[in-house]
């Protein structure tokens, strides 16, 4: 799914440069394929040796730490050895070839395309940068092909195996805070401003329903009211609740959803005591499909 606006602002980024591996923390990627769903994310960065590198976690041959140069080659640094090797030069034209250290078994890559077309589970991208690694010294192992979107990352891994290949497709990403590519889903979540709060502070609660299938989806209410949100204890105990004291018409209801996000923003103020808490958000739907999400606050 693409946020329209978010999604403009990086293409406008990215006419001015290029950047084939965003490496901001919080930056998120998942991929589906190879019989597994896995995930990586940028945690945090560190200082080696005069440079900043950003550390990876779930990269495909472990977690790695990471930096783009001003020419566009990525590196990986190993605190162990103290050197830092390429992954891939970016900066490469097609057809020219760099040395790569990625994989043991393909240490050689080849640029096929810097306007390569691809679609996959997280949507059409165009002008991707396309990289073949020839067989090398690995019997059935190795890479054979990746390829990239502008502001985005690695959007497909095809990877050798004594299986055959297993290829990897980006089914979601989050980049600079922002939801930019997402396969077809149903999500429902909750979002709070803060993680701690003062005694008496508000809490910004939002929930939203995120919606990309093909086919609409029915949502159907006994009454006027349509979520709820609770404020359990460490015990478990309900400490507050929205709906108290409110009332709702009684007239049943349904509507349907075609596609997007719907975002229903609650500020509450619960009189909590210093402690640890959870907050349960759900559609007071009356059938399936069913929406629930909790989170966790502390007051302190």
């Amino acid at each position: 799914m693409l946020r329209p606006g978010i999604w403009l602002a990086l293409v406008a980024a990215s006419s001015a440069q290029t950047n084939y591996f965003p490496l901001h923390i919080g930056n998120q990627w998942v991929y589906r394929g190879g019989g597994e769903v896995r995930a990586m994310d940028v945690a945090r960065t560190q200082t080696f040796s005069g440079r900043e590198y950003a550390l990876l976690r779930g990269a495909f041959g472990g977690d790695a730490w990471l930096r783009m140069d001003g020419q566009g080659t990525l590196y990986a640094y190993n605190p162990q050895s103290n050197r830092e090797a390429v992954w891939v030069a970016f900066g490469t034209p097609e057809g020219g070839a760099f040395a790569s250290e990625a994989d043991p078994c393909s240490p050689r890559g080849v640029v096929i395309s810097r306007s390569a077309k691809l679609e996959g589970p997280a949507g059409e991208f165009t002008d991707a940068f396309e990289v073949r690694y020839p067989p090398a010294q690995c019997a059935d192992a190795g890479l054979e092909r990746e390829v990239y979107g502008n502001w985005v990352g690695l959007l497909r891994r095809v990877q050798t195996t004594i299986a055959g290949p297993h290829t990897y497709e980006l089914i979601y990403a989050r980049i600079g805070g922002a939801t930019v590519r997402s396969e077809r889903e149903l999500a429902f979540g909750l979002t709070l401003d803060q993680a701690v709060y003062a005694p008496g502070q508000p809490v910004t609660v939002r929930l939203w329903l995120r919606h990309s299938q093909p086919e609409p989806i029915e949502l159907r209410f006994n009454s006027g009211q349509t979520y709820e949100i609770v404020v359990k204890n460490e015990k478990g105990e309900v400490v507050y609740r929205w709906s108290e004291g409110r009332s709702f018409t009684q007239a049943l209801r349904q509507e349907q959803m075609t596609g997007g996000e719907k975002n229903w923003v609650e500020v509450i103020r619960p009189n909590l005591a210093r402690g640890a808490y959870v907050i349960e958000t759900w559609l007071t739907t009356s059938g399936p499909p069913r929406f629930s999400a909790t989170a966790g606050l502390e007051i302190r």
